[in-house]
């Protein structure tokens, strides 16, 4: 539609997704910079034939890592709904905190919905291991193909960044 293109060449949004082999999303989301530190993390959508197998968990933390890598943020917010249990869950299990609840400000369908609001101090957020760090940070991509009743399985992974540039022969993985 017109405003979604319109919202997607926003200068201040960084639009990411995972793909799978024929290019249909798996999951979606979108950081708008709230000023020079801080981010925004919305409209975080996973297909619901890939939820509850840790896509979307695993799509978060590699959107906190570009946030603190290559966006340069300090800080991340989102709202969720507060009746969404799951998405709580994997915003808590990442390290986001409850700062407050905005009781019944949000209507959805017939209902009015609470919104809790998530924020994210960057600097202490890891994956879990240490890090390694070194001169010059890459980035990478990773596709994941999601059947019903299945675990997200991995289609392809390249390596990039500034250590892969004009390497690209014979790293892709199939």
């Amino acid at each position: 539609s017109k405003r979604f293109r319109r919202h997607l060449d926003r200068r201040d949004l960084r639009s990411f997704a995972y793909l799978d082999k024929k290019s249909k999303p798996l999951c979606y989301a979108d950081i708008v910079r709230a000023n020079e530190r801080a981010g925004i993390l919305c409209r975080v959508i996973v297909d619901p034939n890939c939820r509850n197998k840790g896509l979307g968990k695993a799509f978060c933390k590699d959107l906190m890592n570009w946030a603190r890598e290559e966006g340069g943020f300090r800080k991340i917010h989102l709202n969720t709904f507060g009746h969404n249990g799951s998405a709580l869950a994997c915003y808590e299990s990442l390290g986001f905190r409850r700062i407050f609840t905005k009781r019944a400000c949000r209507k959805v369908g017939e209902k009015w919905r609470d919104l809790v609001v998530m924020t994210l101090n960057l600097p202490a957020f890891t994956l879990g291991a240490p890090r390694v760090t070194v001169g010059k940070v890459s980035g990478g991509l990773l596709l994941f193909n999601c059947r019903a009743g299945s675990l997200p399985t991995m289609l392809v992974a390249h390596p990039g960044g500034p250590f892969f540039k004009n390497r690209d022969d014979g790293w892709w993985s199939i």
